[in-house]
């Protein structure tokens, strides 16, 4: 499904300038936080289904981002939580009504260590999405752990 990476993409929007505030720390020993919230975030799109049917979505999502530089590493997290309702073009096949949670974690440690999880899960009418993604690369730039999972059960 696209509207995801609408939010990943607003999630980048976000994560980019906290990014930035939190990478130019004014000493490398001040911890600094950055923090941005929303609440009853409406976006509207019409797109295909992880089925294959067009449909116009309805989001309302809120969640929050929230960035930290130690000093010495780097730490990044994303919540977004939607409730949404899927309104088909066909009209046989109705309107559902969906949830979907998604989570990012990002760490870049003293030790050269950077480590990136993904989560998201949707339960849209019938339909159960489940994305996965770990990615753990090592001081040398070596991929210690690249795993990722995408299953959908109900099409």
């Amino acid at each position: 499904m696209r509207f995801h990476r609408t939010f990943a993409a607003l999630g980048g929007a976000v994560a980019l300038p906290l990014f930035l505030m939190a990478t130019i720390s004014p000493a490398a020993a001040e911890v600094v936080h950055e923090k941005s919230s929303w609440r009853n975030l409406s976006l509207t799109e019409h797109d295909f289904n992880i089925c294959g049917d067009l449909a116009t979505f309805t989001f309302e999502s809120t969640g929050h981002a929230i960035a930290t530089d130690t000093g010495s590493g780097f730490h990044f997290t994303f919540v977004d939580n939607d409730s949404y309702t899927v309104d088909f073009d066909d009209p046989a096949l109705g309107t559902w009504t969906a949830r979907a949670t998604e989570t990012s974690t990002f760490n870049a440690t003293p030790g050269d260590v950077m480590t990136l999880h993904i989560g998201n899960n949707n339960i849209e009418g019938d339909v159960r999405i489940r994305e996965l993604l770990t990615l753990v690369i090592g001081p040398g730039g070596e991929v210690r752990v690249d795993r990722a999972v995408f299953e959908v059960v109900g099409c």
